[in-house]
């Protein structure tokens, strides 16, 4: 299997073409969608519904907002609950931005490659061990010509999802601004960051001086406790419930001069606070789907990029705008 490093080059190229680029006004938006989870209760009533309630959301969301890319930032899917089919929930999630023509890039959470929870098919004695592989998921969606994500994997196989888009000038091909991806593991092995992601971070961050911004899914430990400043902006009904370890991804991110991060995972928070110490806002996106634990009303988290000042905000799927705030440096604001 590719080494991260070649990965790495190859995503590059395949970026470059795709051609992510500022508007002529020079902004760009991004929209966040969190924790969908998919296919729950497949056999069921409840389980669909849900799911035609998110993608009733989705396409809400992205007629309000009209971003330059959407981010799915994990948990697309409970693959515990998903016998085999997983691709075909997975078409679901991207058909409302295949409609509306709105480009995605995908990270993976804990849950889409975790073990199917059953052991057997339904009125069968076929066994099933585990749910479609990361790698797999990752290619069906790459399949998709307004995919952006791009295979970027550790040589174990595990941690597929380590990639990095470059928007461009709207008239040159400088880059204005790069948005980082991150695979924070879970599922069929660890919740973790490994030390050769962060090496590959690194690597391609370095002399980096454009606005810089990066999406996963578990938040890392400098999120524990940083819920509790006075400046933060948002929800926190929720714990925090970190990767076990970072092996240094967060001191990476402030030495490149990342301006905040967006995660999940913990449905009941959409905070964004300031990291201890300084560095990149730590921000929560909003809990997306119908899928997954918890009442909270849904929504999303957009990134406006724009010429004068960065912002973020929750869109929720009534309209209504919450928690703005202005992004200009790796300092909160």
């Amino acid at each position: 299997k590719p080494s991260a490093m070649r990965a790495r080059v190859w995503c590059q190229a395949i970026c470059v073409a795709c051609a992510l680029r500022l508007r002529g006004d020079g902004t760009f938006k991004v929209v966040q969608f969190a924790d969908l989870h998919f296919g729950e209760n497949e056999d069921g009533t409840w389980g669909p519904k849900q799911d035609r309630e998110s993608l009733a959301l989705l396409r809400k969301v992205i007629k309000m907002e009209n971003p330059d890319l959407v981010v799915f930032t994990g948990d697309q899917l409970t693959g515990n609950n998903i016998r085999s089919n997983a691709t075909d929930y997975w078409g679901e999630v991207v058909s409302p931005c295949e409609e509306a023509g709105v480009p995605w890039a995908a990270v993976f959470g804990n849950h889409e490659t975790m073990p199917f929870q059953g052991g057997r098919r339904a009125h069968t004695n076929v066994e099933v061990s585990s749910t479609t592989s990361r790698r797999s998921l990752l290619q069906f969606d790459m399949s998709h010509s307004l995919s952006r994500s791009c295979l970027g994997e550790l040589g174990d196989g595990h941690s597929v999802s380590n990639y990095y888009l470059d928007v461009l000038d709207s008239s040159e091909n400088a880059t204005a601004a790069r948005l980082y991806f991150m695979d924070t593991g879970g599922g069929d092995y660890d919740e973790q960051i490994f030390s050769d992601q962060v090496d590959w971070f690194r690597g391609v961050s370095a002399n980096i001086t454009v606005p810089s911004f990066a999406y996963f899914h578990i938040p890392l430990p400098a999120y524990v406790g940083a819920g509790q400043h006075s400046a933060c902006v948002g929800m926190a009904e929720d714990g925090v419930t970190p990767v076990t370890t970072d092996s240094g991804l967060f001191e990476a991110l402030q030495d490149a001069g990342v301006l905040a991060t967006f995660v999940g995972h913990d449905h009941g928070n959409d905070w964004c606070c300031p990291a201890a110490g300084g560095g990149p806002v730590l921000c929560f996106g909003r809990h997306s789907g119908y899928g997954g634990y918890g009442s909270w009303a849904r929504g999303s988290r957009v990134l406006s990029i724009a010429p004068a000042e960065t912002q973020t905000y929750v869109r929720m799927e009534s309209g209504e705008i919450l928690h703005n705030l202005t992004v200009t440096s790796a300092t909160f604001v």
